[in-house]
């Protein structure tokens, strides 16, 4: 299982690789990230706006693969 919280800038993504293929995914505020699934087992996860998220991937028995608080903020390197 992943780390329990993925921190993403916004207009930044990542991909999560599942040990085991994916049947659904789901974020609880897709304004705040966005998920794509691109194969069974990989999702691709994408900050929109800053804020912070819930992020459910099943299996095909509907029992959790990952349960993770997705946190989008700003990258504030790019101010210095």
């Amino acid at each position: 299982e992943a780390a329990s919280t993925i921190e993403l800038d916004v207009h930044k993504g990542t991909v999560i690789h599942l040990s085991q293929p994916a049947a659904t995914v789901f974020v609880a505020d897709p304004s705040i990230a966005d998920v794509e699934s691109r194969s069974q087992k990989a999702v691709f996860v994408y900050g929109k706006k800053a804020g912070e998220t819930s992020l459910f991937v099943l299996d095909v028995d509907d029992k959790p693969l990952l349960n993770v608080t997705v946190k989008i903020g700003h990258d504030l390197s790019r101010l210095e």
